[in-house]
């Protein structure tokens, strides 16, 4: 009754329907909740992980700065990035003669500072250094990213070592041990077959696996973190773990991205409008329930590898790939969240969302505070309508009491918090890059 009173009230401020166009009329839903019966743990996976584009990004103030707002105020975990070993990160250098030597300035600079506030690095090692790189091949704006296999193991090795000692002796190996490390992307593999080849990507993380675990056999190294149509392709996915199990290499987690696209592995203008973002990199899937039906296939993927009780990380997630979606800087971005975040939180360990700041210098920079990007921040640092959501779904209980189209009852000993969203798809127009 006094929710009825409270909808009489705001109806006062309705204005009426538009002149000579047909009325609508609510629809109303009863929904029974047993608020003290027996729940079940709720897993908090969509604040587990955030993404900021590059390592180098992350000496930009501007960038620590919603880093610090994000932490304090949405509770992220954990930090990733790309590009590490990217030669603006100065790590790997070498003589004139070719022997390879080291500087870490400005990779302590980064993760002293991620240590700092609170956070944990979850570090993808790559790219290839360009004096490493076998083809010297980006697609993008940022030269520096090179998207290639190594063209000397033994210094792709040391190089490794190197790394993950220094960071030890500076850390400590009880520190260390608590950071997540992957391989750059299976996808690379998929789609740049010519530059990349399957062979050599799975030789490279053969070579990183053998690397990290010779020197301390608990650290943490996932593989593959490729899109949904990689990781269901028997040639993707199944086929990198099979390999990996068979060479005695069994990575310590599974690692995927989450973008509701269409088969990529099928477009053959997937990398044109991925690099140029000129339009949406593929066809919109018309599934609205996209995230959880794809982890449930994976679930099912890794129970027939073998690998069922394998940990799951969503590196990055999104509801499109394109950096120029304007429905981005709208509500539809926070009702998006809220829905797939509440349904999926279950079938992840981690939900990494991608990513904090419209601050990604992988393209040029745009003019406009509000273009379409990723961010949960504009560069400016305004947070926008995900921002909110995240800050919403941090009041969520202890335990998942209820959930259904629309709705989802959470429960922290005497008390409830009741979340409600109305979500919208797209429409078939948007979907297909218009």
């Amino acid at each position: 009754e006094d929710a009825a009173e409270w909808v009489q009230e705001l109806l006062q401020y309705d204005t009426g329907a538009p002149e000579n166009s047909p009325g609508t009329q609510a629809a109303v839903r009863r929904v029974r909740v047993d608020a003290f019966g027996c729940g079940e743990p709720l897993r908090r996976s969509w604040e587990q992980l955030v993404n900021i584009g590059y390592a180098r990004d992350g000496l930009i103030g501007a960038v620590q700065g919603q880093l610090r707002r994000a932490k304090e105020e949405l509770g992220f975990t954990w930090l990733r990035f790309h590009g590490i070993f990217n030669d603006d990160m100065r790590i790997y250098q070498q003589d004139a003669d070719g022997s390879p030597w080291y500087n870490f300035a400005y990779a302590d600079l980064l993760f002293d500072f991620i240590l700092s506030i609170g956070l944990t690095p979850y570090v993808e090692l790559g790219f290839m250094p360009s004096r490493l790189a076998k083809r010297r091949y980006s697609p993008f704006d940022r030269q520096d990213v090179i998207i290639s296999t190594c063209n000397d193991p033994e210094k792709w090795e040391a190089l490794l070592q190197a790394s993950i000692a220094h960071w030890i002796e500076r850390y400590g190996l009880a520190e260390v041990l608590k950071w997540r490390f992957t391989l750059f992307s299976l996808n690379y593999a998929m789609v740049l077959d010519q530059n990349l080849a399957y062979e050599e990507y799975l030789g490279l993380y053969l070579l990183t696996y053998r690397a990290l675990k010779g020197l301390a056999p608990r650290l943490q190294l996932g593989a593959g973190g490729c899109f949904p149509s990689v990781a269901l392709d028997p040639d993707g996915l199944p086929r990198l773990l099979a390999d990996l199990c068979a060479a005695g290499c069994t990575p310590d987690f599974v690692t995927v991205q989450c973008y509701p696209h269409e088969n990529i592995v099928q477009d053959s203008e997937f990398l044109h409008f991925t690099s140029s973002q000129l339009s949406a990199p593929s066809v919109l899937s018309k599934d609205e329930d996209f995230t959880l039906h794809f982890l449930e296939k994976l679930h099912a993927l890794l129970d027939g590898l073998g690998l069922g009780g394998c940990p799951v990380v969503v590196e990055e997630w999104n509801s499109t790939l394109w950096q120029r979606d304007l429905s981005g800087d709208t509500c539809y971005k926070a009702a998006w969240l809220v829905k797939n975040a509440l349904s999926a939180c279950g079938q992840a360990e981690m939900l990494g969302y991608w990513q904090l700041t419209d601050f990604l210098e992988e393209w040029m920079v745009p003019e406009g505070v509000f273009h379409g990007g990723y961010g949960l921040f504009t560069m400016g640092g305004i947070p926008k309508a995900a921002y909110q959501a995240l800050r919403l779904l941090r009041r969520a209980g202890e335990e998942k009491v209820g959930a259904g189209e629309g709705w989802f009852v959470s429960r922290t000993f005497d008390t409830l918090q009741i979340f409600l969203y109305h979500y919208c798809h797209y429409d078939a127009l948007y979907r297909y890059r218009y």
